[in-house]
């Protein structure tokens, strides 16, 4: 089988030839925010002094800025891939669960069947929490050093935050 060739900063990461442009992309996506490479997508033009940042993996060009100069499927793709992420913990959490509770009852004990009452919790949200990126990183410009992982988070967590709790969450600047 053939493959496609993308280049990573220590290597070379081979993707099957069936792999079509949104999986190539969000792989992209997720090698650029995990090595901070910001070369892939070229630089905001922004770029701030290293002690204006309040996370060392934004030291240089700040990922809300990075987020504001993707096209909208870019950005959803992103939201889509986390999402993803969130959902296969999810259900895979819950199926160990399961089994845990089927096991235990096999030897006697009583206990209610797991359900799993937030599954469909994600499902067409993409969008919504695009959105929700794209105004927190317009509204809160002085922000837009917090990691995406960790704004997305914020947002889809067991306890999701207001665009306004998080900007308040976060330490001043020094």
């Amino acid at each position: 089988m053939r493959s496609i060739s993308v280049p990573v900063s220590l290597g070379i990461v081979e993707l099957p030839k069936d792999a079509n442009m949104k999986s190539v992309t969000v792989l992209a996506l997720l090698i650029l925010i995990g090595t901070n490479s910001v070369t892939w997508c070229g630089q905001s033009g922004i770029i701030h002094p290293p002690l204006n940042s309040r996370f060392p993996g934004s030291r240089t060009t700040w990922q809300g800025e990075i987020w504001l100069s993707w096209l909208a499927p870019i950005q959803h793709w992103f939201v889509e891939s986390a999402i993803a992420g969130y959902e296969r913990g999810y259900d895979e959490g819950c199926a160990d669960a399961r089994a845990a509770v089927k096991r235990s009852q096999t030897r006697g004990q009583q206990n209610p069947e797991l359900d799993c009452p937030h599954s469909e919790r994600f499902r067409n949200k993409a969008p919504y929490y695009s959105t929700q990126m794209t105004d927190f990183c317009t509204r809160y410009p002085e922000d837009r050093d917090l990691p995406l992982a960790f704004l997305i988070k914020m947002l889809m967590g067991p306890k999701p935050k207001t665009l306004e709790e998080i900007h308040q969450s976060l330490r001043p600047r020094e």
